[in-house]
C-alpha cells in the first residue's frame, strides 16, 4: 500500500532528524517531491514562510524571537508550520496550500513573487486570496533590529489575529 503522512506528522516522528543544527542547508532538499523540512505541528493552520541562510529551518536567535511573537498572538510554534524556502527556487503557494493547508500565511522576508503568489502587496498588509489571508513582511532579523518594524509587526498581527 501507498500510505502518505502529513508533513506534520512525519516531523513529529523524525524530529531530531528533520531540524539538526548539523544538517547541511542544501541537503534536505536535494530530491524532488521530498518532503519539505518544517518546524511546528500545524495545529491551528497557520504557515510561516521564511527566507533565511541557515543550516537549520530557523536559526536559535531568529526562533527565539519567532516564538515571543506567537506568544504575544496567543499562540506557539506547534500551532504553526514553520518553512525555510532557501533554497527552494521553484517553491510554488499552490504546493504550499496542498501540503499545509492553511487559513493564514506570513511570510518573513520573502516576496509574494518568490513562491508564485498571482498577488503585489506591501509590507504589512493583509491580502485575501483565494480562502487564505496573507501578510509581507521584512526578516525575523530586520524586525529585530529595529524598533519600528516590531510596531508595524504588532499593529498587523493584532488584526490579522482579532487581538484588540
Amino acid at each position: 500500500e501507498n500510505i502518505q503522512l502529513p508533513p506534520f506528522l512525519i516531523q513529529d516522528l523524525y524530529k531530531n532528524f528533520l531540524i539538526d543544527d548539523k544538517m547541511s542547508s542544501d541537503s534536505s532538499h536535494t530530491l524532488k517531491n521530498a518532503e519539505l523540512p518544517v518546524i511546528g505541528a500545524n495545529k491551528k493552520n497557520i504557515l510561516i514562510v521564511l527566507k533565511e541562510q541557515s543550516k537549520a529551518v530557523v536559526d536559535k536567535k531568529d526562533q527565539t524571537f519567532l516564538e515571543g511573537i506567537l506568544k504575544a498572538c496567543n499562540l506557539n510554534i506547534d500551532d504553526t508550520a514553520v518553512l525555510n524556502i532557501h533554497g527552494l527556487p521553484d517553491i510554488e503557494y499552490t504546493k504550499l496550500l496542498k501540503d499545509f493547508e492553511p487559513g493564514k500565511v506570513l511570510l518573513f522576508g520573502v516576496e509574494p513573487a518568490e513562491i508564485k503568489l498571482p498577488l503585489l502587496f506591501p509590507h504589512n498588509q493583509i491580502q485575501q486570496h483565494i480562502s487564505q489571508l496573507y501578510v509581507s513582511f521584512p526578516s525575523l532579523k530586520t524586525i529585530a533590529a529595529e524598533k519600528p518594524l516590531k510596531q508595524a509587526l504588532w499593529t498587523t498581527l493584532q488584526k490579522l489575529f482579532n487581538l484588540n
